[in-house]
């Protein structure tokens, strides 16, 4: 767990719970679903 989180981190965050998951966070940040998950693993 890093010590800072990043905007980026919390916006895929907020996004994957709004959305209901990877994919649909992913359409909406248009990002790959790999770069969502990524963002979130690393919080």
């Amino acid at each position: 767990m890093s010590p800072h989180i990043t905007l980026e981190q919390w916006r895929s965050l907020i996004e994957v719970v709004d959305a209901g998951g990877y994919a649909q966070a992913a359409e909406k940040l248009c990002k790959s679903q790999s770069a969502v998950s990524y963002a979130v693993q690393k919080i």
